[in-house]
């Protein structure tokens, strides 16, 4: 009898945790992300470096981080040219402490970012007008040993 609860209720949890993922995936969809601020610019012969601010807004009913026992981590963050879908930088993270709450923003503040000047030199054109608007973020998130990729193609 003490097996057969055991079980059960291992199979109830095993149920209810594959249900938050798919929530908290479905959730992830509707975040949106923007460039919200550009700081510390060095320049060398080999790459850039500076730190940028993102905003993101949780568009969803559901608690990001707070509802998901801070499940979710930032791994990385990859930038592409918006019109040629080309490769610019990344920023390698490791930040797990993500709370958006649903409706409500958030600021990462101080993101490393290194472009190579070769990547930077194929894609000038992210220059002309406001770089802002010119970049697609590509956020790699770490969920319980799971990648996911949340393609920022539409700003804020």
């Amino acid at each position: 009898m003490i097996k057969k609860a055991i079980v059960a209720t291992s199979v109830f949890l095993l149920y209810r945790l594959s249900n938050k993922v798919k929530s908290t995936a479905n959730a992830l969809d509707k975040i949106k992300v923007k460039i919200s601020g550009l700081n510390n610019v060095n320049i060398s012969l080999k790459s850039i470096k500076l730190q940028i601010d993102l905003t993101l807004e949780n568009h969803s009913n559901l608690d990001i981080g707070v509802k998901t026992f801070e499940l979710i981590k930032i791994k990385r963050i990859d930038f592409y040219n918006r019109y040629n879908q080309e490769y610019i930088g990344s920023a390698d993270v490791d930040i797990s402490n993500i709370k958006i709450p649903a409706g409500d923003k958030t600021v990462i503040k101080n993101i490393p970012l290194k472009i190579p000047v070769k990547n930077l030199i194929n894609n000038l054109s992210v220059f002309k007008g406001d770089v802002k608007n010119n970049v697609n973020i590509i956020i790699v998130l770490d969920t319980m040993g799971k990648e996911y990729a949340l393609n920022t193609e539409n700003f804020i």
